[in-house]
């Protein structure tokens, strides 16, 4: 057993090269091994299963909290996989020198390159060169806001996607849908 701190939550796992968010940082000591094992609080009382450490930084952490954890098994009892909702696009973090390259009147924002003709963003009127700026009451910034954003909401729920389309502010409703399993059988 290691004792430590929780020194921040809702942290990304830093460098990673897909989105991990969300999660509990600790300077508790984990070591190869240690990942799947539990976070106590003082108490006992689990608060989340370590899962990763920043080997060039000594003593930092993280542990995925114990609602994730539950949620995921939730899904996994129920529907035999995790399920999310999808929007059914490409999208890039827009940044100052693409929007310049582009023409493009916002500088954050996600600039949607291609649209899936079977997702609820191509029902909804959004189209290629659109920049996303906002879905439901969430600002978005970069593309990890979409997939924090839609994390947030369920299938089938209706929420407002806010976007940019030849300068001009505008707002869709769309129904979230589940990814076809064609989709995320295919990465």
């Amino acid at each position: 057993m290691s004792l430590g701190v929780v020194s921040a939550l809702g942290r990304p796992l830093p460098g990673a090269d897909f989105i991990f968010e969300g999660l509990i940082q600790t300077d508790t000591a984990i070591n190869p091994g240690n990942s799947g094992g539990p976070l106590a609080d003082i108490s006992g009382n689990v608060i989340g299963m370590n899962t990763a450490m920043i080997p060039y930084a000594q003593g930092v952490g993280f542990a995925i909290p114990v609602n994730t954890i539950k949620w995921v098994m939730q899904q996994i009892r129920e529907k035999g996989r995790v399920v999310r909702p999808w929007l059914g696009i490409y999208g890039t973090t827009l940044n100052e020198a693409l929007a310049r390259r582009y023409d493009l009147p916002a500088d954050s924002g996600v600039l949607v390159v291609e649209v899936d003709a079977r997702g609820p963003a191509y029902r909804s009127g959004l189209r290629v060169g659109d920049v996303i700026i906002g879905i439901g009451s969430q600002t978005i910034n970069q593309m990890k806001d979409v997939l924090s954003a839609l994390s947030k909401h369920a299938i089938s729920e209706e929420v407002d996607l806010r976007f940019i389309r030849t300068g001009t502010k505008r707002v869709t409703r769309l129904l979230l849908q589940e990814t076809p399993l064609q989709t995320v059988q295919r990465r």
